[in-house]
């Protein structure tokens, strides 16, 4: 079964539970992968994860969005540095 009803309480800012997250980002279906990768509401780890995807295209996807989530943390670091100092 592709996708089933699930009630347990999602993690805080996103639309799924810790379980349906894994779940999707490990789902057989390339598409499926594709469009969890490209999800604004991704947590980080899960991100982490697809990076090593067997799809190329997903965890090379995965892993500009890894890149990119570093690249604004440093920069909001450095900007938080700034204002205290």
């Amino acid at each position: 079964m592709c996708w089933q009803p699930c009630f347990e309480a999602r993690r805080p800012g996103t639309d799924f539970c810790d379980d349906c997250w894994l779940r999707l980002a490990t789902h057989r279906s390339v598409d499926v992968r594709s469009a969890v990768v490209s999800r604004d509401d991704i947590p980080l780890e899960v991100l982490q994860d697809m990076t090593e995807d067997m799809d190329a295209p997903v965890a090379y996807a995965a892993r500009e969005r890894v890149a990119r989530y570093a690249e604004d943390r440093a920069s909001d670091d450095i900007d938080w540095m700034e204002k205290t100092s």
